[in-house]
């Protein structure tokens, strides 16, 4: 599953995300769920899924690095360390041409 929304505080409403996507046999249920409470989520095929999910892999490792514990600063953000992560990203790519 990969769910976007966001929670500002304890029983507020979720802020929908808009790109919430589950896939595998309970799927369908989930994103019903998920309906229910007012975050959309697709139900796409494998291969579409799997792209998603490594896009947001690639996303989380070159915005986010590890052990993070506080926001990132101006120097944590991409473009600061042009090498940070270069050869990991490269391997997930490979991965997604292939997905």
């Amino acid at each position: 599953m990969l769910v976007y929304f966001a929670v500002a505080k304890r029983g507020d409403a979720p802020l929908d995300g808009g790109l919430s996507q589950a896939y595998g046999p309970h799927a369908a249920a989930f994103a019903e769920r998920m309906t229910s409470h007012g975050v959309k989520c697709g139900v796409p095929g494998r291969a579409e899924f799997r792209q998603s999910m490594l896009e947001k892999l690639v996303w989380i490792r070159r915005a986010a690095p590890p052990g993070l514990t506080a926001p990132p600063s101006s120097a944590c953000m991409p473009g600061a360390r042009s090498d940070w992560g270069v050869p990991r990203l490269q391997r997930l790519h490979a991965r997604g041409r292939g997905a």
